[in-house]
């Protein structure tokens, strides 16, 4: 509670003799002792945004006091759809389809083809790069 209380301390100056926006948009660090078990409490804190790390950055510990800070990945559910249920504005969807037909660029050296995707409700043409280029082949 100590360090939160300088650190609200100093974003009340800044605020006082520049403005609120100001004092709101600048990272105040910690610059006392940071370990693995205390980082966890102290990057909670409303005006603790971050850390500058010592002597601990050089231990076999410090990743897990940048691990401890860094919030969980949520991953979202997978989401199916057809053909005719992607629009262009359609993010992170899996298209199952039968691949119709499948042709190289013509640049040998570019890795990207072009591919003919289809379902019973339509067709689309993908254009895919690096190893996944390399798995269309046509009536897969």
């Amino acid at each position: 509670d100590q360090a939160q209380d300088a650190h609200a301390a100093i974003r009340k100056m800044i605020a006082s003799a520049v403005s609120e926006e100001v004092a709101n948009g600048v990272r105040i660090l910690y610059g006392g002792s940071v370990t693995p078990e205390n980082c966890k409490e102290l990057i909670t804190k409303p005006d603790i945004d971050g850390f500058l790390v010592g002597g601990a950055s050089l231990k076999p510990t410090f990743t897990d006091i940048i691990t401890a800070c860094v919030p969980p990945l949520v991953l979202q559910k997978p989401k199916f759809v057809k053909v005719d249920g992607i629009s262009p504005a359609a993010k992170g969807v899996n298209l199952f389809g039968k691949v119709v037909s499948a042709a190289t660029k013509v640049d040998a050296s570019d890795d990207l083809m072009e591919v003919l995707v289809g379902d019973e409700t339509g067709a689309v043409i993908l254009s895919i790069r690096g190893d996944r280029a390399k798995d269309c082949e046509v009536g897969m």
